[in-house]
């Protein structure tokens, strides 16, 4: 399952740089904290496919940007099925 506390520790030192990079990319919309909190469930989940000859910032960086794109997408999707035909 991975080290509990460098998850932590992980999470400690870059929580601030995700935060402020999805509320730029969000313009102020949505729930922020629930955004950042997907990007560091992603990061769990995919921190076995991370190459360490790679820089760590940049990696996730880019699972940010992803979460938040599919976040966004999401979200035109229900608002389409809100305002959809046939709703009252």
């Amino acid at each position: 399952m991975g080290d509990v506390q460098a998850f932590g520790e992980l999470f400690r030192q870059h929580r601030a740089d995700v935060t402020r990079l999805v509320h730029r990319l969000l313009g102020g919309r949505g729930d922020i904290e629930d955004v950042v909190q997907e990007v560091f469930l992603q990061v769990h989940r995919s921190l076995k496919d991370f190459h360490f000859g790679s820089r760590f910032s940049t990696w996730l960086y880019r699972v940010t940007v992803n979460v938040v794109l599919m976040q966004m997408r999401q979200a035109r999707r229900r608002a389409v099925l809100v305002g959809g035909p046939g709703v009252l």
